[in-house]
């Protein structure tokens, strides 16, 4: 993926199930509409990106709505080598495996937070979370 491919990516997972049209991308990033259109047609040949109803939308927001799990917000606190410690829905601490986590690595910093699938398990009396998808990456 290119530079210019992963900062559309994140900015469609910013805007979340509502999309962007491609003039607002295009205006976003101060982008030619064909350079736009050429990115966006990548993502949605490598699946990563959906059309619907003229707005594009990144497939991981769309899937969210019919995939097992529960949405739930996580706020990266502290990154380690394997995995990372994490709050949960401003709830509770929980640890995220590098082998759990199925979204942009790009989201894994300390002080990221993003609503994601997930599911919560306890594994030798530690709380686990399993990030299936990443739908809106938060500000």
């Amino acid at each position: 993926m290119t530079s210019l491919t992963k900062e559309v990516y994140m900015l469609l997972l910013t805007a979340g199930r509502a999309g962007m049209t491609l003039e607002d991308v295009a205006q976003e990033l101060e982008l030619e509409p064909s350079r736009a259109r050429s990115v966006l047609r990548g993502l949605m040949r490598s699946r990563r990106v959906v059309k619907v109803r003229g707005r594009y939308v990144a497939s991981s927001a769309v899937r969210s709505r019919f995939a097992g799990g529960r949405l739930l917000k996580v706020e990266v606190e502290r990154v380690y080598k394997g995995f990372a410690v994490v709050k949960v829905n401003d709830r509770f601490m929980a640890r995220l495996e590098s082998t759990n986590y199925y979204g942009p690595v790009g989201l894994i910093k300390r002080g990221s937070a993003f609503i994601a699938k997930a599911t919560i398990t306890r594994i030798d009396d530690k709380t686990n979370i399993i990030v299936h998808d990443v739908v809106q990456k938060l500000d």
